[in-house]
C-alpha cells in the first residue's frame, strides 16, 4: 500500500472515531432539564407559613379558649365596679340635690378614690393581658417550631424559610395599611414551581407541619 493510501486510511478511522463521540455525546447525553429533576438536590429549602400553622394547632385553640375566659371574668368584674361607680355618683347627686353638704363632701371623696383605683386597674389588667398573650404565642410557637425542626431534620432540609400569604384590597395599597407592612416583611416574594411541585430544591411544607400539631 502507498504511504498517501495508508495515511488516507488512517485519517478516515480517526474521523469515524471522532464523528462517533461526538453522536453519542449528542443523541445519548442527557438534557440539562432531565438531569435536574432526576438529580437529587444537594440543598434543600423548605417554605413554612408559620402563621398558618401556629392558628391551626391543636395548644392555639387550648390557649384560646383559655384566653376567652380570662377577658370574660375581667369584662365581669369590670361591669361590676362601673355598676357601683356610678350607683355611688347617683347617691352624690342626690346628696347634692338635697342640700346634704356634709354626705355629699364624703361621697365626692369616695367617688374620687374610686375612680382613680379604677384608672390604676385597668393599667395593672392592661400589662397583665400583654404578658399573657405573650406567653399564649411563646407556647404555641415553641411547640410548632420544635414540630418543624423535627419534620425537616429528619427529611434533610438545610433551611427554612418563613412565607406566607398577603392579602390585600384596592384600599389597603394606597393607604398604606397592613398589606404593604407585611409584604415588605416578607422573606419570601417569588418561589417559582413551589405550588407545581416542579422545584427540586424548595417545598412548601406547611400542610404537613399543619398535620403534625392540630392534634
Amino acid at each position: 500500500m502507498k504511504r498517501f493510501s495508508l495515511l488516507a486510511v488512517v485519517m478516515a478511522a480517526l474521523a469515524a472515531g471522532f464523528l462517533g463521540s461526538v453522536v453519542k455525546d449528542v443523541v445519548f447525553a442527557p438534557k440539562a432539564a432531565d438531569a435536574q429533576v432526576t438529580q437529587k438536590p444537594d440543598f434543600k429549602i423548605a417554605l413554612l407559613d408559620l402563621e398558618r400553622v401556629s392558628r391551626a394547632s391543636k395548644k392555639f385553640r387550648e390557649l384560646k379558649v383559655e384566653w376567652e375566659a380570662v377577658q370574660a371574668k375581667l369584662k365581669s368584674e369590670n361591669d361590676k365596679t362601673v355598676n357601683e361607680f356610678e350607683s355611688l355618683k347617683n347617691k352624690l347627686r342626690r346628696a347634692q340635690n338635697e342640700g346634704e353638704t356634709e354626705q355629699a363632701m364624703g361621697l365626692r371623696n369616695e367617688a374620687t378614690a374610686m375612680e382613680e383605683s379604677m384608672k390604676a386597674i385597668k393599667e395593672v389588667q392592661k400589662n397583665y393581658l400583654s404578658e399573657l398573650i405573650e406567653q399564649y404565642q411563646k407556647q404555641v410557637l415553641d411547640e410548632v417550631l420544635a414540630a418543624a425542626e423535627s419534620y425537616c431534620t429528619t427529611r434533610g432540609y438545610h433551611l427554612v424559610l418563613q412565607d406566607y400569604e398577603v392579602k390585600k384590597s384596592d384600599s389597603e395599597l394606597f393607604a398604606g395599611g397592613s398589606y404593604s407592612e407585611r409584604l415588605l416583611n416578607k422573606p419570601v416574594l417569588f418561589a417559582p414551581g413551589v405550588i407545581a411541585k416542579t422545584n427540586p430544591y424548595v417545598t412548601d411544607i406547611t400542610e404537613a407541619v399543619e398535620a403534625l400539631v392540630k392534634g
